[in-house]
């Protein structure tokens, strides 16, 4: 019985960990960006995660998983106008679909703001709505090179609404020539279950080798000593088409 309440918050917070708003652009790792893609333009983007070491800790029982989950998914992001874009992401087995919106509302030279929301449906054997939500990006621009990314985001969890809960990512860079190094923190507040809540440290690397093409490698760890901490890392090709 307690090994199968495990298993179940595990499974839990492994698919809320990833039921943010998906299938919108980001300038750095897993913080979304307060730019929007350009007009009439697309962006294409695989990507591939490999997790491993998730750690449970509940009522004084530790279990060490060492199973290695993989993903792999799809994004597709549209400037749909000027100040506007739409998108979606799934995974290649094509089990659930996030659909998400970001508006810029605020586009200044050194301080940029977007709003955006969001639904994650599951799509595997009927339609359903997992999770809906909405929040606000911004993106400091400091110099040519140097930025930060904010974004804070509501999301309720329809199928399990005490699992419902806020997210806070930010992601600083700093590019070098074609390299921008990153170093971000990601962080889940479950406010009704603060055992489920983390935070990840989470640096990485974007290259630039030609303009319409971005290779991101991403490491994440989590240290908060909750019901379930991870580490694993990412690799996404972002591809912008004409």
């Amino acid at each position: 019985m307690k090994k199968a309440f495990i298993l179940v918050i595990t499974l839990l917070i492994f698919v809320f960990v990833r039921a943010q708003i998906g299938g919108l652009s980001a300038s750095k790792l897993n913080t979304l960006s307060a730019t929007v893609v350009d007009t009439c333009k697309l962006e294409f983007e695989p990507s591939l995660s490999i997790e491993q070491d998730i750690h449970v800790v509940h009522t004084n029982v530790f279990t060490h998983d060492t199973t290695i989950g993989r993903t792999f998914n799809f994004r597709f992001t549209y400037g749909a106008a000027r100040n506007l874009e739409i998108g979606f992401s799934t995974p290649v087995d094509l089990g659930d679909v996030s659909l998400g919106m970001k508006y810029n509302f605020l586009s200044g030279k050194k301080v940029l703001m977007s709003l955006i929301a969001g639904v994650n449906l599951a799509i595997d054997k009927q339609l359903a709505v997992n999770d809906f939500g909405a929040g606000l990006v911004t993106t400091l621009q400091y110099t040519q090179s140097a930025s930060s990314d904010f974004e804070l985001v509501y999301m309720h969890n329809q199928m399990e609404p005490a699992m419902s809960g806020v997210f806070f990512n930010m992601d600083h860079g700093l590019y070098i020539g074609k390299f921008q190094y990153i170093i971000g923190l990601n962080s889940m507040i479950i406010p009704s279950h603060m055992e489920a809540s983390q935070v990840w440290l989470t640096p990485g690397v974007t290259i630039e080798p030609a303009r319409q093409f971005l290779m991101v490698i991403t490491y994440n760890y989590s240290f908060l000593e909750t019901d379930f901490r991870s580490q694993g890392i990412s690799f996404a090709l972002t591809i912008t088409l004409d």
